[in-house]
């Protein structure tokens, strides 16, 4: 499913949709301040990388101001979801927020374990707009 156009809220229409690197790129790195924004993607594919690097199963979701039309967003807001019985001192530098923040400045990563209800909960949490209550919006989950 291609990524859709922002409603008038300049943010996506309730949904999650699939995006590989290239379309999220195109997407989201071509609008509004674009050496910003591209200067986060790049932080966020070195963050991709580690990931790959262990031999675990896990999903991302992309959220936050990156995926809306803001002109200058402040961060990629990560949804991380991953197998429970995977776990290493290297791989909790990659799940907790505060030592993502040290080494990925601009990700914010939220995370949960893949077979849970904790990453249900987690996507309908994400899905509601914080200074709109009421207001719902899209998710990326990014295809690796």
């Amino acid at each position: 499913m291609a990524i859709p156009d922002f409603t008038i809220e300049g943010i996506l229409p309730m949904g999650i949709y699939d995006a590989s690197l290239n379309n999220i790129k195109e997407k989201f790195c071509s609008i509004g301040d674009v050496s910003k924004r591209n200067k986060l993607y790049n932080i966020f594919i070195r963050y991709l990388e580690c990931l790959k690097k262990h031999k675990v199963e896990f999903e991302v979701y992309l959220d936050g101001s990156f995926v809306t039309n803001k002109v200058e967003p402040g961060d990629i807001d990560v949804l991380l979801f991953y197998d429970n019985e995977y776990y290493n001192d290297k791989w909790e530098e990659l799940i907790f927020d505060d030592l993502v923040r040290i080494k990925f400045p601009g990700i914010h990563v939220l995370s949960a374990f893949l077979e849970s209800d904790g990453k249900d909960f987690t996507l309908d949490f994400a899905h509601d707009v914080s200074d709109k209550p009421g207001l719902r919006k899209g998710l990326i989950r990014v295809i690796l």
